[in-house]
């Protein structure tokens, strides 16, 4: 198993407390989750993307890349790998253009993943793990679609959320909980593996001068009250409504 870590802000904030500082932070489940990390930042329009292949818990790299990152969206993974060897193409999360993707779980239907994949995204792939497969699948379904160059809108949500009804429907496809961002919304889904939500700030009484926040995490990370992700949900969490961060939750039904 992996562990993922998203967080959605309505302003620019440093994400340390999470990824370094707290007893649950990224880091110390980098103890567990040893083979590889890696810190996928959107601020100012753009990506800051930093990966390694040691144990965050015991990698100074890590740590003062937690330090420095600042940003108003965060996807970030320390991985235990099942599928491909300890090497850095094999870091989440992978990046192409505006999309970064991270995963936790194994894909098991590979084959059909791969016959899924559009030659221009199959020639893209630098590692060997199910995960940058899977990740080449959804791009080649969003550039189908012409979706790829867009920012996330409705039509943006169906599409991911065929996509996910798709492989739910096969018999043994594996699990498959991710995040999916274009630096302006985060996909999160559960299939599988665990997964939480904390909303923090313009709601919880506050300062309103405090970050309004979202995180999903694949454990709860601190002692707030993280409400558990019903397996089979998938979640989409934005910045550009209203100025702050607002969950749409879409629930597949089988």
């Amino acid at each position: 198993m992996c562990r993922l870590l998203g967080i959605v802000s309505s302003r620019p904030v440093d994400f340390r407390t999470l990824l370094a500082e707290r007893p649950r932070s990224l880091a110390a489940l980098g103890e567990e989750h040893g083979d590889g990390w890696g810190l996928a930042a959107f601020s100012r329009g753009s990506w800051q993307i930093h990966k390694g292949t040691r144990a965050a818990s015991r990698d100074a790299r890590f740590r003062r890349r937690a330090f420095d990152l600042r940003g108003e969206l965060l996807v970030s993974h320390v991985r235990k790998r099942t599928v491909g060897a300890t090497r850095r193409a094999n870091a989440h999360p992978f990046s192409r253009g505006r999309w970064v993707f991270a995963h936790n779980g194994t894909v098991d239907d590979r084959a059909w993943v791969a016959r899924q994949i559009s030659g221009a995204r199959a020639a893209e792939i630098g590692g060997e793990t199910d995960s940058e497969s899977f990740f080449a699948f959804l791009l080649t379904r969003l550039d189908a679609a012409g979706l790829t160059n867009a920012p996330a809108t409705r039509a943006t949500d169906d599409l991911v959320a065929g996509v996910v009804a798709e492989c739910r429907a096969r018999a043994r496809f594996g699990s498959f909980n991710f995040l999916l961002s274009d630096g302006e919304s985060c996909y999160a889904h559960r299939f599988g593996r665990s997964l939480y939500v904390l909303e923090r700030g313009a709601r919880d009484g506050s300062s309103s001068r405090r970050a309004h926040a979202v995180f999903v995490a694949s454990e709860a990370m601190t002692d707030e009250r993280w409400e558990e992700v019903p397996n089979g949900t998938l979640l989409r969490v934005t910045s550009r409504e209203l100025g702050h961060p607002g969950i749409v939750t879409m629930h597949i039904e089988f």
